[in-house]
């Protein structure tokens, strides 16, 4: 099957506004990142962005919301306020941190064209499916156990049910998924329960046999309650060469020779463009022990490096990053992402900032980036 090589990717950033919209033969799609402008709160940011997909006919199948330690708890309200009807997956991430009350940021996803089948699990939307002449896609978020009585190894064995669940709606399986989310309460108390209870659901449903997710384990809070929620995207591609493929890091090791189930990258070809999700990096030795413990300004530049050596790996930089998020574990190292840019003259890249705790105690920064380029 050859796909259109028809394509256009532009790029723009204003007004705390970072957009990336792909243009294609069979539709648009658009990943959006929003930070605050200064002084201003989760509201008006919110309700910018809404101003902002009503410019086209947007219709989101994602979105993730990083608040402060407050404001999610209004979240049906300020949703309506600004978007009116929400039909796709909304995750809300808190700081852990009381003295960051403030939004960090927000991310959006939405496509323009395909027709967007919404996938709910019980009484909550937890999904959105759509396919292009490529592949059929899905989106999950804002998956979580309800019953947050339960110990975290049993909420997390019950959400990864949930993911094979509504991927069963958009016809799918597991063995499609290429990028997990996995954003936990009180990550350093049971990280290991975790990883194990991941590690088992994989092999049991032979995740293992196949392509390995990208994915992000990080520390943060949800108003729920729930000891972790998360979210992945997914592809059944339409012919052979439409594929998603894992990809080495080349100056780190692979992450499951230390007990976690994740690959450092994965790239996905759609026949006209390349997409690269990056996982979640840190500064991390090629056998696995963290580097430069205590030393905040020297963790940034070597996780820096290791995601722009992946980047590069295949053709990649900075310049055509789509979205990001840096986690700073504590609040007051927050400014080294800025001065790391400025040192590096790298500008407008679309990048959330916020306070999360990283999932070792001595890890204090960690990042995850998306790229996207054309196949010339």
């Amino acid at each position: 099957m050859l796909i259109a090589k028809h394509l256009q990717i532009r790029r723009n950033a204003s007004e705390a506004l970072y957009e990336t919209v792909l243009v294609r033969e069979d539709g648009e799609e658009l990943f959006l990142t929003a930070t605050p402008l200064a002084g201003e709160g989760l509201a008006p940011m919110m309700a910018r962005v809404g101003r902002h997909l009503r410019q086209l006919p947007w219709r989101a199948v994602g979105m993730t919301v990083f608040t402060g330690a407050t404001g999610s708890e209004r979240r049906e309200e300020l949703l309506r306020a600004a978007f009116g009807a929400v039909e796709w997956p909304v995750t809300w991430l808190q700081t852990d941190d009381d003295s960051c009350d403030g939004p960090a940021g927000v991310e959006v996803h939405a496509v323009n064209g395909p027709e967007v089948r919404t996938i709910r699990l019980r009484t909550r939307t937890v999904g959105c499916a759509w396919e292009d002449a490529a592949a059929r896609h899905c989106e999950l978020g804002d998956l979580r156990d309800e019953q947050t009585a339960h110990s975290p190894p049993v909420q997390t064995r019950q959400v990864l049910e949930d993911m094979a669940a509504a991927l069963r709606q958009a016809n799918m399986e597991f063995r499609h998924v290429y990028r997990t989310w996995f954003r936990n309460r009180d990550i350093l108390g049971w990280y290991g329960d975790f990883n194990r209870v991941r590690t088992e659901f994989f092999s049991r449903t032979r995740v293992f046999d196949g392509l390995l997710p990208a994915s992000t384990g990080i520390g943060a809070a949800n108003s729920g309650g729930a000891a972790l929620v998360c979210g992945l995207w997914a592809m059944h591609p339409k012919a052979p060469d439409i594929e998603a493929r894992a990809m080495d890091s080349p100056l780190q090791g692979s992450a499951t020779k230390y007990g976690s189930s994740f690959s450092r990258a994965v790239e996905v070809d759609l026949g006209d463009h390349r997409r690269q999700t990056i996982s979640g990096t840190a500064s991390i030795a090629p056998a696995g022990e963290t580097l430069h413990v205590g030393d905040v300004a020297a963790q940034v530049e070597l996780t820096m490096r290791v995601v722009r050596a992946i980047l590069n790996s295949r053709g990649m930089d900075w310049a055509q990053v789509t979205r990001g998020v840096a986690y700073f574990r504590q609040s007051t190292d927050m400014g080294s992402y800025l001065r790391w840019c400025q040192a590096n003259n790298v500008k407008n890249m679309p990048m959330i900032v916020s306070h999360h705790t990283v999932c070792r105690d001595d890890l204090l920064y960690e990042t995850e980036i998306d790229a996207v380029a054309d196949v010339s």
